[in-house]
């Protein structure tokens, strides 16, 4: 009853156009282990900094970060993408497509570009950690 359903991973829906070869069972699968936990390193040290950064922050810094940062990215920044005729969203899909590899079907500048980040987020927050006090 399953046959009709159609399954595909997260890696191949990025990175397969349909002139691409499927590849053998066993390369798909560690290049798709690879590339999720480099994704999942990436989100993990993003979190962290996130956090050591508002631990870091009294109530009101914490207050006015969090609600700056869903106003300018919500409002702020589709307001003027919207005046500027979408420059602004050009911009960052390009450097997405360019950095993740994606319109060269090649997720290994993907992990190689998740793994930049994430070694430049664990080194901001050991620099946010290294004096941080202990609150009580």
């Amino acid at each position: 009853p399953a046959s009709g359903i159609a399954y595909s991973s997260l890696l191949s829906m990025i990175y397969q156009s349909p002139e691409t070869i499927q590849t053998s069972g066993l390369f798909e699968y560690l290049n798709s282990f690879l590339f999720l936990t480099v994704l999942f390193i990436a989100a993990q040290a993003l979190g962290y900094l996130i956090t050591v950064a508002l631990y870091r922050m009294n109530k009101k810094q914490k207050i006015s970060y969090i609600v700056g940062f869903y106003i300018i990215v919500f409002v702020v920044l589709p307001i003027i993408d919207m005046f500027i005729s979408g420059q602004i969203s050009t911009i960052l899909l390009k450097f997405l497509d360019l950095s993740m590899g994606i319109s060269a079907h090649n997720p290994v500048i993907g992990m190689f570009s998740l793994l930049i980040f994430s070694i430049t987020t664990t080194g901001l927050t050991w620099v946010l950690i290294r004096n941080a006090g202990v609150k009580n």
